[in-house]
């Protein structure tokens, strides 16, 4: 770790670039698997004489990633801008006045499920369960029903396919595209993280930065 912040701080000074390390901008978290524990207190990290600041969670590109990789935050921050979108949307919305099925069909796939499934083949898998109810009350707001009906009825009459299917579809259509070498498909991200996360560090070949000593292989 102490390397590579001489790589990125050579490389900042080499482009004259300032890393802002204050908390929520530059921050660092250690993943390990979940059945293993961290025997002593983490080394403080400096860049450029500034501490770069552990984190337990950290949101990046719109997902919170923390150190268990268990995504709870990430599923409660999703369910509550699903909850809220939703809301707003069918706010005057009854089984008698307001928006059509085939409308609110349409509004739950452009607004709710581009939400839901952001990066679901990373996180989702494990937190299904968290939005079970929001689902099964979406459902009857679209089909306008009093009672809750079977999954396989729901999405005949809905031409929606369950949460799952989606995930898996959406599963296929990111490992269609290549990851590099040694990534094995049949495995999930974050199981495969969990078990040995040197995997996804890609190694930092030999530059000749300034302010970093080049090193024999």
């Amino acid at each position: 770790m102490s390397k590579l912040l001489s790589y990125i701080s050579a490389w900042c000074k080499l482009w004259r670039l300032v890393v802002n390390c204050d908390r929520d901008k530059t921050e660092f978290i250690v993943i390990y698997p979940r059945a293993a524990a961290i025997a002593s207190p983490l080394q403080r990290m400096f860049l450029d004489n500034a501490e770069v600041l552990y984190a337990d969670s950290s949101k990046v590109l719109g997902v919170y990633i923390d150190k268990e990789l268990k995504f709870r935050q990430q599923s409660s921050y999703t369910l509550k801008r699903c909850w809220f979108s939703w809301n707003r949307l069918t706010a005057g919305t009854t089984r008698n006045a307001g928006l059509n099925t085939s409308v609110l069909v349409l509004l739950f796939k452009t607004v709710i499920l581009t939400k839901l499934l952001y990066v679901a083949p990373l996180w989702l898998y494990d937190r299904l369960d968290c939005f079970k109810d929001f689902l099964a009350k979406a459902n009857l707001k679209m089909l306008g029903s009093q009672y809750h009906l079977s999954n396989t009825l729901s999405s005949l009459l809905t031409t929606l396919p369950p949460i799952e299917i989606s995930l898996e579809m959406l599963e296929k259509v990111c490992s269609e595209r290549p990851y590099g070498e040694g990534w094995n498909h049949g495995e999930a991200t974050t199981d495969r993280l969990r078990a040995s996360p040197q995997v996804f560090y890609s190694s930092v070949e030999d530059q000749a930065l300034p302010g970093v000593e080049s090193e024999s292989r």
